[in-house]
């Protein structure tokens, strides 16, 4: 049964609980480190920003849980998630950011994600999720609950064809192929790395069943995602 959110509050164990944040927004990551900080309960509070600092900070301390934005600049985070259950199986997971679609979602929890919270989440949210975590529980926003009450009742709505079969960042990157642009110059518009724009292209061939640029354009059009 998938785990869901509990609708009653649960007030914040008072543990010395050590806690990694890996953002892609420095000043919001150590917003957040600091606010934690200047609480009780929080023993160590580090930040990482890339794939890269997220594994080195791992390998050299053991963290309670890891709060995770799920856009980091230079890694898609299922396939970061993936790699960190692998490493380090017993390393607890929260995302914090935006809902995307619904495969993407079943995917984490298949991979042993313990928590999604909203970017706009309060920081009582946040520790609160945290806490629950830690404590062996899972905690999902309720927006994100709603969708997986929905997935639990009927899972075809994560399987291809549906709204799940291209992840949102991938669609984004299939409309500017469209308009013809390079993949330098898509990096620049989505501000991520090149190496994640030809992840998601590559992604996009898979998924579309197409050979070439010329493929995916005309999949684009055919299931109306443009317009010429």
């Amino acid at each position: 049964m998938l785990p869901i959110r509990k609708n009653k509050a649960v007030v914040p164990c008072m543990e010395d609980l050590t806690i990694l944040i890996a953002d892609r927004v420095p000043l919001l990551s150590s917003g957040i480190q600091q606010m934690l900080l200047a609480g009780k309960g929080f023993k160590r509070v580090d930040v990482a920003e890339s794939r890269k600092e997220v594994l080195q900070y791992l390998r050299a301390y053991p963290y309670d849980v890891l709060l995770m934005d799920t856009r980091l600049n230079d890694a898609e985070s299922l396939d970061l998630l993936q790699q960190i259950q692998l490493q380090f199986p017993q390393q607890k997971v929260v995302f914090i950011g935006r809902m995307r679609d619904n495969r993407y979602l079943r995917d984490c929890i298949k991979c042993g994600l313990k928590g999604f919270i909203l970017r706009n989440a309060r920081l009582e949210e946040v520790i609160n999720a945290l806490t629950i975590v830690n404590n062996g529980g899972e905690y999902f926003s309720i927006e994100i609950a709603k969708v997986l009450y929905r997935l639990a009742a009927d899972p075809i709505l994560a399987e291809p064809g549906n709204q799940g079969f291209i992840l949102s960042r991938e669609m984004e990157v299939l409309r500017w192929i469209v308009q013809e642009k390079s993949n330098e110059e898509i990096a620049e518009l989505m501000h991520i790395s090149l190496s994640m724009v030809k992840k998601y292209r590559s992604n996009l061939l898979v998924k579309t069943d197409s050979k070439n640029t010329a493929g995916l354009v005309v999949f684009a059009i055919r299931e109306g995602i443009v317009r010429l």
